[in-house]
């Protein structure tokens, strides 16, 4: 009842100099998210090796250890299902301490996709902002404006 009252009503949020409240929409459809996600993305990282070390450990941590269960189980291979098995518990164990008390059930089940997803939108404007900058509001940012922290 709240998320809903809150996409249709918005949210006041207090300034974090405690000088007033801001009045926002939260998104109300994906492609709002992918574009919150890419600009993002836009500043976060520096470099593109950094962005490969992001996305290299993303896989491994959201992929791998089903990939690897799946292979132990697609033959037969008992040592690989049981690692599989217990880097899958891993995955969840720790999706689990991190969004147990503020989440449900299909969030926690879906936190690997969405985990996925931004990285992918991050990766996605990464690229595209240092290939000629990135639209947010209908001002174009180039990349000789950006300052990394």
């Amino acid at each position: 009842a709240i998320g809903r009252s809150a996409l249709d009503r918005g949210l006041e949020v207090l300034n974090a100099d405690g000088d007033g409240y801001v009045d926002f929409l939260p998104y109300s459809r994906f492609g709002e998210a992918w574009e919150a996600h890419e600009r993002f993305g836009a500043g976060l990282l520096p470099s593109w090796g950094l962005v490969a070390g992001t996305v290299v450990v993303t896989l491994a941590y959201f992929v791998g250890p089903f990939a690897l269960l799946g292979l132990g189980l697609t033959t037969t291979n008992g040592a690989f299902a049981v690692a599989g098995a217990c880097t899958c518990a891993l995955v969840l164990v720790t999706q689990a301490f991190f969004s147990i008390k503020v989440s449900r059930a299909q969030y926690f089940l879906l936190a690997p996709l969405s985990g996925l997803l931004v990285t992918a939108a991050s990766v996605t404007g990464f690229a595209r902002f240092r290939r000629g900058g990135i639209t947010w509001k209908s001002v174009k940012y180039a990349i000789d404006r950006f300052k990394p922290l």
